[in-house]
Parts: structure tokens; sequence; C-alpha cells
């Protein structure tokens, strides 16, 4: 039985400075249960990295024994570091297609060692050694076995000393391929981390007297202006120690905001000792947010006497003071509704394989999300290190990390694993302002009532956080326990995002349509009682960038971007390779953006985790971020234009349509989605038209207005006549909050109520049957309009680009017999081209393209010539990499023939349509109509016709 002695003091200090005081009730808890140090005092920090001597495992080595088995060492390696780095084993020659290659893989127990040598002045010094991350950890020193960590998320910490003065032997022995049933969490995934064996981060010895400071945690309270202090004090003598502590808060960057400094007495006798304190701050004290990420300092000093000897220790803790909190479906920092614009972490670090170790490395990576308007993360099943809370604290970003888990609960190995870690996780990180939700993992199954003990666990250790038992667990509510909900769906069938892979369907509004800027998620989210986040929104698309191979110059090599461009040279396109990164990128910029909006438009939405600013290189290779794995931009477009639609304060606009004809009136409705930190007084929309060189047309200002803090306010009508626009073009329509930088552009198409559409000379067909190819024969040009049904060799059209990736979501289709998705990527096409002179286009698909392609079917040309290219052509995803058309031209002997496999006669209720049929027949009857590649009638058919290839059916 453990026998607790309570001492309560109690101490009031009324002395004030700067305009602070302290207020401190103390409470010391002796107890008789020593705990090992876990974490690093400032006392005195030895440095082990440098030149370890290495080994392999071997059989003799790997025995599961108490005992150091003798090993030769051979080899050496440097550390911190890891295998990988450090080029131990045989190098890879394997080319993974589904993700990046390791070129230097080990998987199995690696041992580490070195000598070390203590000085006369360590004698009874209370002495660590602190690897700060690693895999499962087995120290011996000399020949004493001295335990095993298994922690992926926190130090592992070793109680070695007193050593007596000479030298000692460190032996480690690690292990990366053991670990509970976590399945194949991000902590040690190969799909993106890698799952590497060594030691990183700080690595060293930690020194203190027998009497230290073993741990500081600090709790805000915003209501009375104060924090609660809670230190744990180490002792391990075994004599009666009397002593002091010293609390002192000040502000970072604010010498004068300092506190009175507050002195605790206290006694131990070889036992581990609890003090808590109430230290109150005066009324000037500032809070923490992304808006103002304020941070104090709190020194702990020690000082105590043990028989003859003085004794000392100290610690600094960073904390700031905020109030993280839920508020029905949204969430609230400091008593202020705040919006989640978030991003999914995988840790994808390509050269290193490892996430940064350095608060300068992980400053480098948030700075590039904050630029794109990111104020929050979520470490998909995986917890970043010490540098990125401290990282995010001084930036202003609120993270949810999750415990290091895929798998689902009920395993006891498993649940003490995860109990344990998330036990660790709170210790370790707790203090962080910016550590604002912890998840239990990613997409768990089972059973809710299994979880729900750890969240209440959870929670009563550490209040500071909000809890959830996972993101988007395959369960149809939260459970009543949980603080915020992560999902894609509510109840299944109620659709919280744009996208969705072809096996979940229904899928999303981005996919579907219809193309407007109407949709939100007010309807789903009615009823939702708990802060409700859209998950891993997004996954479009981006083709591949192979300039970027030359890269990967650190631990992996991007073998699977290989495989693309080689399966792209031999299928004849690699020529358009470059054309075809430029061309799916600003499809998928414009689909992100509309997912954005969506949720931006959504009255008390909590927020969004996008899915992803960066590539995701494992799963299949999920090219789906604006940056590239690197975090680099890909040049589709710049941060400040990204922010428009994804900051604290965005313009909204709400249109039925993008196209539009010039018998109309252009209407909308203005809005705006406003989470900065204060309301706006007197608040003036500005809108302005502009036509497509950049030249004002017209513009005006909508009422003032004052715009709350916190949710979407409605800001007027816009009604501009078009009566003025006789030929197609396109428009934009900018939104500005007058006197800031607030601002957001819309696209819409202006095209002729009645585009001339007589064939001319032309002769429509619906068929290449034999009355067809008459004509074609007597020397005249032939539009093919075929039924899209009759097109057997072609894929199924689309507007948006693929999700995720195609080959994952191909094989789920055949497991689930589920229909494969189009898996097309975008439209590619020559805008100065005389069949597209009177349809304005990009080089790349837009909304005008988005009925014109969802009503189409891309027609294979695989057997076409090399060289060949489209009028249209749809670009494939490169796991088929079909060469495939929505409008092609040949000769068909004396005749010319143009096959467009867009359903321009059904659509001729859109003026995109009917424009589009015009420009095709205007250009057919000129001159310009020159096709240069020769066909056969009855190879023509074949290609457009044939049933030969397998196309979207559904799976096996």
């Amino acid at each position: 039985m453990v026998c607790r002695i309570i001492t309560r003091i109690s101490r009031v200090i009324t002395n004030t400075i700067s305009s602070m005081f302290v207020l401190a009730v103390v409470t010391v808890f002796l107890s008789f249960q020593a705990v090992p140090a876990l974490a690093q005092s400032e006392n005195e920090f030895v440095t082990l990295a440098g030149q370890w001597r290495f080994l392999m495992s071997n059989a003799g080595a790997d025995a599961n024994q108490q005992t150091l088995p003798e090993l030769k060492f051979t080899d050496t390696i440097l550390l911190p570091g890891t295998t990988d780095e450090n080029r131990k084993g045989t190098r890879n020659e394997a080319r993974e297609k589904d993700r990046l290659t390791r070129l230097y893989p080990y998987n199995g127990a690696a041992w580490y060692q070195r000598d070390i040598n203590v000085p006369p002045a360590w004698a009874g010094k209370h002495i660590v050694l602190f690897l700060e991350r690693t895999k499962n950890s087995w120290l011996w020193v000399d020949s004493n076995d001295l335990g095993r960590q298994n922690s992926l998320v926190a130090p592992h910490s070793y109680s070695i000393g007193p050593l007596s003065p000479g030298r000692h032997q460190l032996t480690l022995r690690i292990d990366n391929s053991k670990y509970p049933p976590i399945a194949d969490s991000h902590q040690i995934s190969d799909q993106t981390q890698t799952n590497w064996n060594g030691i990183i981060g700080k690595i060293g010895l930690l020194i203190t007297d027998p009497v230290y400071i073993e741990d500081v945690q600090v709790y805000p309270d915003l209501t009375a202006n104060k924090i609660r202090v809670r230190i744990e004090i180490g002792n391990t003598s075994s004599s009666l120690a009397k002593g002091t502590l010293t609390l002192k808060v000040a502000a970072e960057k604010d010498a004068n905001a300092q506190g009175q400094p507050l002195s605790i007495p206290f006694e131990t006798s070889g036992q581990s000792t609890i003090a808590e304190a109430d230290y109150a701050l005066g009324k000037t004290v500032q809070y923490w947010s992304e808006f103002s990420p304020v941070l104090y300092k709190l020194s702990v000093s020690l000082r105590a006497s043990l028989v003859d000897s003085e004794l000392c220790d100290h610690r600094e803790i960073s904390f700031g003071l905020r109030d993280f909190s839920g508020s029905g479906t949204q969430f609230k920092i400091n008593g202020k509704a705040t919006f989640l614009r978030g991003k999914h972490d995988a840790c994808v670090f390509p050269l290193t394989g490892y996430p940064p170790m350095t608060v300068d490395g992980w400053l480098d990576v948030f700075k590039i999300a904050k630029s794109y308007g990111i104020n929050h993360y979520r470490f998909h099943s995986w917890c970043p290190p010490k540098a990125a809370f401290e990282a995010a604290d001084r930036l202003g970003i609120y993270l949810q990390p999750e415990l290091p888990n895929w798998a689902a609960f009920g395993n006891p190995e498993h649940d003490d694993f995860c109990r344990a870690e998330g036990e660790r996780i709170l210790r370790e990180f707790g203090n962080h302002p910016s550590f604002v939700m912890l998840a239990l993992g990613n997409e768990l199954a089972g059973k809710q009532e299994l979880m729900a003990p750890f969240i209440k666990q959870f929670r009563s250790l550490n209040p500071r956080h909000l809890y959830a038992q996972g993101s988007n667990n395959w369960f149809g509510d939260p459970d009543p326990g949980d603080d915020f909900w992560v999902s894609w769906h509510i109840q299944w069938q109620k659709r919280i995002r744009g996208s969705y892979a072809s096996v979940d369907t229904p899928l999303g509004h981005v996919q579907t349509g219809p193309a407007s800027t109407l949709k939100d998620y007010t309807r789903e989210i009615q009823g939702v009682k708990v802060p409700f986040i859209a998950h891993e929104i997004g996954e479009y698309q981006f083709a591949p960038d192979f300039r970027e191979i030359a890269k990967y110059t650190g631990v992996v090599r991007a073998c699977n971007l290989e495989t693309f461009r080689d399966r792209l040279e031999r299928k004849g396109m690699l020529d358009q390779a470059h054309d075809f990164f430029r061309a799916v990128g600003p499809l998928s910029v414009l689909c992100y953006r509309e997912d954005i909006e969506a949720a931006l438009r959504t009255r008390g939405f909590g927020g969004f985790q996008l899915l992803d600013l960066q590539d995701f290189p494992g799963q299949g290779t999920a090219l789906v971020g604006i940056l590239n794995a690197f975090m680099q931009s890909k040049g589709f477009i710049k941060p400040a234009k990204w922010r428009e639609f994804c900051c604290e304060t965005v313009p909204l606009l709400r249109m039925s349509k993008y196209t539009w004809t010039n018998s109309e009136t252009f209407t909308a409705k203005a809005e705006v989605a406003h989470y900065g930190p204060s309301d706006l007084k007197d608040a003036v929309v500005v809108w302005t038209l502009y036509d497509c060189k950049g030249k004002k047309l017209t513009s005006g200002r909508l009422p003032v207005k004052n715009i709350p803090q916190g949710s979407v306010t409605s800001l007027g009508d816009i009604n501009i006549p078009l009566k003025d626009y006789a030929t197609p073009t396109k428009l934009t329509l900018q939104l500005a909050l007058d006197g800031t930088a607030f601002t957001n552009s819309y696209h819409i198409w202006v095209y002729p109520d009645k585009a001339y559409t007589a064939p001319g000379s032309v002769i429509i067909s619906r068929a290449l049957d034999d009355a067809t190819r008459e004509v074609l024969a007597s020397g005249k040009n032939v539009l093919l309009l075929p039924q899209l049904t009759e097109l057997k060799n072609s894929v199924q059209g689309a507007f948006a680009p693929d999700f995720w990736n195609y080959g994952m979501f191909e094989k789920l289709a055949g497991e689930r017999n589920k229909l494969v998705a189009p898996g097309t990527l975008g439209m590619l096409c020559d805008p100065n081209h005389p069949a597209l002179r009177n349809f304005p286009s990009e080089f790349h698909s837009n909304w005008q393209w988005f009925n014109l392609l969802q009503n189409s079917r891309s027609i294979i040309l695989d057997s076409m010539p090399t060289g060949y290219r489209p009028l249209i052509q749809i670009i494939d995803n490169y796991e088929r990499a079909h060469k495939l058309a929505a409008a092609f031209e040949v000769k068909v002997g004396p005749g010319k023939l143009l096959v467009c496999s867009i359903d321009l006669l059904g659509q001729q209720d859109k003026p995109e349509a009917r424009q589009l049929l015009h420009s095709l027949l205007k250009y057919m009857n000129s001159e310009q109509f020159a096709p240069v590649v020769t066909m056969d009638a009855a190879v023509v058919e074949r290609i457009v016709f044939s049933n030969s290839v397998k196309m979207d059916i559904k799976g096996k």
C-alpha cells in the first residue's frame, strides 16, 4: 500500500510588479513511490551525439535474455540518425510502385554501443540517458540490464545513475520490427515517414542532483486569470531533504511583464513529491490564439539541503493562456468562435524519412502552411515531436495529434499500449497551448463503448484539451462522451465534403454538380451537438511533375514517379507530360476552392481538414497537393491568391451557375465568413466586374453592415444586366471588403442567347453508317456526334479530377462490386486552335466545361499514331495512361471527319453546349479544317465503337 502524506500550505502575496500579482495556494503531496525521470532538466545535459559502435542483429544477439550477449562490433554509425541515413545494410534494388522506395531499408533489431567517462564531480548525481525519439529500446549499462521502453511518441528516459567515476559502457538494442497491433499507423508506416531504425532528436545524459525537478505542468484558468502549477519533485537518495521551490512568471517577449517570485518550502525523503500552486495573474495578461500567440515563461527553481550538501535544479516552462472549447457545432478560442482551416499531416519528409526534430525545421513547415491560410494541423495516426508543438506555439496553429493507432480497440496488448501512449502525450506535450485536441486514431471501427473509457480517463488526467474517439471513425454518430467530431458524413448518407471515392457513393457535389456556389452543409449538421470538422476534404489528383524525381536525394527514391514516367513514354505521350502537369493543376485548385468555400458558407461549421496541401507519396501514390512532398509550390497558385478563399475572413458569392446568356441579368448574393479576432464595424463590400483582359467594366457598393465575429453574414444582392456582351466572353467578379486586404474573385462566362448553329456544308451524323461513309467518300465534311451509349471503346466522362488515386480504388471497386471511377484528370486543348476560336477557354478545364465533360465519354485512341494529338484531349490517370479524346479529327478518303464525344445535341438547353457546337461547325466550314492524319472508315469505326477494351463496368 502506498502511504501518502498531505501537507497544505496557503500563502498570499499582495505586492505587484508590472500590473501582475501572485496569489498562491500550495499543496504538497509526499508519496513513497519513486518515479524515474522522464523529462529534461536544465541542470546539465551532456550530448552523446556522434559516432557509436554498430551491429546489425544476428541470431545470437537476438536471444530474449537479460544477460548482455557477446557482441562483436565491426561497424560504426552516426547518431542521432537512422540506419537508412547511414546506409546500413544492403541497397534495395526493388522499385516500389505504390510508394517511395527506401534505398537502405532495415527491419529488425540493431545494436548501438559507446563508452562514457563519468567524472568525479558526478558522484552521487542522478543520471538519465535521454533518447528523444526511437523505437523499441533495451538498455544495458556495462553488463547490467536496465530494462526496455516502447514509446513511439515520447522520449525514452533511462535512470542509469549514480555511477562510479570512470569508464562505463552503454549498449542499446533498437528494434523496429515489433509493435503492438496498431496497424499501419503513420508513426511507423513505410507509406509515409518510413519505419526507420535508429535514434533521432536529442540524445545524451541528463545530470542532476539527487533531488531534482521531475516534471512541471501548467493549467490555465482564464476565468480567474491564473494558472495552476503542478510540480513533481524526484529524490533518488534515501535521506530527508528540505528545500524551497521558487516560481516566477514572465512574458517571453516583454521583459517588463514579470510576476512576483513565490517561494514554497517542501520536504522529501526518498520519494516522489507533488507540489501544486495557484499563481494568479493581473488583468492585463494576454491570451494565446492564432492572432496573438503570446507566450509566457514559468521559471521553477529548486534549492534543497541533503545531509551536508546544498542541491539545486532549475526548469523553464513555456505556456500560453488559452481556453479552447466547444459551443454547439463550433469551436471557441478564448470565448470567440473560430473556424479550423486544417491540413492533414501524414509525416511525409522524403529526405530523412522522419519528421524535423528542431524548432526551426517545424517553423519552416508551419510558415509555409500558414502562408496558405492554414491555422490547424491534424496528425493522422501519429504524434509529432516536441519541436512541432514549440513551433506551433510561436505561430498560433491549433494542433490535433493522434495516438499512433489505426486499429480497433478491444485487444488488451493494443489497449494497454494506447493508454500508455496517450498518458505520455499528455505529460510530454500538454503544456503547449497549440495542443488543443487529441484523438485515439484514424478511421477506427470496433465498439464505441470500448473507447469511451479512454476519453474519460484522458480528460480526467488533463482537462486542457478536447478529446474524441478518432477521426472519421466508422460510426454514424459521435460517442456522447466526445468533445468534437471529425467525419466525412453524418449518419452515412449526409455528405459533408465535395468529393468521394467511387466505392463510397453517393459522390460529392464537386463531382456531380450542379456547377454553382450555392452548396453548404447547414441542413446536414442540424442536430449535431458537438463541433464538427469535415474529414480529409479534397483529395483531387494532380498530374506528376517528373522534374521532381531529381529532388529525391535522401533516404528514398521516387520509383513510383519513374514508373509513371516510363509508362507514359511507352504510350507515346512523354512529350506531353509537362502539358498534362500544367493542365491538371488549375482544375484541381478550383475544385479544392469549391470544397473549401462550401464549408465556409455553412453557418455554425467547425472547420475542415484538407487532404492535402501537399502530396501523399504512398497508398498507391496520391498526388493530391498544391505543394509537392517537399512542401514546395507546384506553381499553380500563389499563397496570397489561395488565402482569398482560405483565411479568417472570406468574402463569398452565392450564384446558381457559372454560364449565362446575354439575355439574362446576372444575379448573386454576397456574404462574408468572418472568424477574425473581432467584429467588423460599418463594413462595406465593393464589387467590381472585369473583362478577360482585366479591364474594369462596372462596379458597385453593397449596404454598410456590421459584421459580427464568428459567423457567416449576408451582405446583399448583386444584379448585373448582361445585354451588352454580344460575343462569348469570360468575366471576373471581384468582392472586396473596403479598407481591408480581404478580397475574392469569381469567373463567369457569358454567351449569346442564340448561337448560330446552322451546319452549312457540314453533315452532322450520329453514326458511322453506310450513309455517312458515302458522304465522306464524296469528299464532304462530317461532324460525328455519337450517342454516348454506343461508345464502347471509351471511359465515362467527368469534370473533377480522379479521387486520391486510381489504382487503390479500382481494386476496391472490384472487391466490393462497385462501379470503377472514370479515373480522368480533366481536359487539355489549344485555346488558340481555330476549332475553339468561338468558344473562350484556357488550355485546361474550367467551370464552363463542367456540363460538357459530365455529359461525355472519352474515346480511347491508343491505337492512333504515336504523335497524334486530339483537338480536345482528356488526360488519363497514370495507372492506365490511355490516350483519350473528347474531340479529334481525321481524313477519311477525300472526306474530312471530326468526332466529338460530348453530348452537344442533348445539351442544347446549355449555352456552353450551343456555343461549342457553333464553334466546331464554324471551324469545319472554313478552309482551316484540314486534318493531317488519314484513316480508313472501318478503322475509325473500330476505334470509336469497338467493345474490345474493358471500360467502366462493375468489378468482378
